[in-house]
This record gives C-alpha cells, sequence and structure tokens, in this order.
C-alpha cells in the first residue's frame, strides 16, 4: 500500500503556484486548501451516422463540451467524458477521426476532441470541443452527460483530507414517439456538480 503522504506527493495539485516544469512534484496539501471548479457546458447529445468500409452505417453521439478556467491560475487540461442513458449501458467517450470529420462536416467548422486535449488551459481561457459515444441506444428517454477532469480533485475537512472524483453532470430528456428516435426532440433538464466517489486520505 502506498503511504499517504507519498500518495499525495505524486497527484497533480489543485493550486498550481508555478509551471509543472518548475516544480514537478513536490506540491504540498496546504496548497490545495481552495478547491477550484472550472465551467463547463454541454450541449444536447445529436447523432451522426458513419459507413464503415463494410457499407455498414453504425450510429454515434455527440456533444459539444465547452470549459471556460475562471479560477484564477492555469490548470491542467485532461478532461474525460461519459454519457449514461435510462437505457442500455454507460458509454465512455471515445477518440474516432473518422466520427470527428463527420462532426466536422455536419457542424460546417472544425472541431477537436476533448480526449486530444492536453498541457494548460490558461486563466481566462475558454476552450470548446467534442465528446463523442458509440453504441448508444437510440431509444433512449433520459441522456446525462457527464465530464470529468474539470474540478479540483482534493477537499478539506477540519484536518481530514479526501481524494474524490466530480464530475460535471448534464441531464437531457428525450419526449415524444420512440419510432421515430432520430427526429426526437432532446431538452436540457438540469445540470450540476457531482461527487461520484470520496475517499479519505489523510487526518
Amino acid at each position: 500500500m502506498i503511504p499517504a503522504g507519498l500518495l499525495l506527493s505524486l497527484l497533480p495539485p489543485c493550486q498550481l503556484g508555478e509551471p509543472a516544469e518548475a516544480k514537478p512534484a513536490a506540491y504540498s496539501m496546504r496548497r490545495t486548501e481552495a478547491p477550484w471548479r472550472m465551467r463547463v457546458s454541454t450541449t444536447a447529445p445529436r447523432p451522426v451516422s458513419i459507413v464503415g468500409a463494410d457499407g455498414r452505417s453504425r450510429a454515434f453521439w455527440w456533444s459539444e463540451v465547452r470549459v471556460t478556467n475562471d479560477t484564477g491560475e492555469a490548470r491542467p487540461l485532461s478532461l474525460t467524458a461519459r454519457l449514461v442513458p435510462d437505457r442500455g449501458t454507460e458509454r465512455p467517450a471515445v477518440f474516432r477521426p473518422d466520427v470527428d470529420k463527420a462532426i466536422q462536416e455536419t457542424a460546417g467548422r472544425g472541431v477537436e476532441n476533448i480526449l486530444s486535449w492536453s498541457g494548460e488551459i490558461a486563466v481566462g481561457e475558454a476552450k470548446r470541443g467534442i465528446a463523442v459515444f458509440s453504441d448508444v441506444d437510440p431509444v433512449a428517454d433520459r441522456l446525462e452527460v457527464r465530464v470529468a477532469g474539470a474540478a479540483c480533485a482534493w477537499r478539506r475537512a477540519g484536518s481530514a483530507w479526501f481524494l474524490e472524483t466530480v464530475e460535471h453532470a448534464t441531464v437531457f430528456a428525450r419526449p415524444g414517439d420512440e419510432m421515430r428516435s432520430w427526429s426526437r426532440p432532446i431538452r436540457k433538464v438540469s445540470e450540476d456538480w457531482v461527487v461520484v466517489s470520496s475517499k479519505k486520505v489523510r487526518g
């Protein structure tokens, strides 16, 4: 088992005081006392059809993700996403250049898959990308887009420290006729930050 103190020194900081290259791993817990969350928004998932080499059509779903760093410091930029439907199983975001290209043609502009992002996002910088999901049940009535990596993973409560998985969750509903699943309207129901897991590591 890795000692808690060593674990804390290996994980990325919530508060970056210097560039990562200037202080690669020695981040103390006192620098994480002000947890941050970037501003996140996602659009309603929409389908796109891709024809494979075998001539068969396959459906993917995609959502636009916008992230703005209004936290006061540069932050690591490493996002993941998943789509949680009320039917079928949840689907993690995928990186498919062929699907990205089809979405780009549909949108009429260049797009970036959020899984290709790396490095840092500067203070005040805003980025717009797409999250792509495969094998989504086409007759799902509820679609929830979860985005992780845009919030501080550390939380302090008194002398105790917790390592948490925090996601931005946006819920969409699809009312209407299931026999016309591709044309059913999708509306936003709610959005909030959700703590998926929390583990006490010290205190």
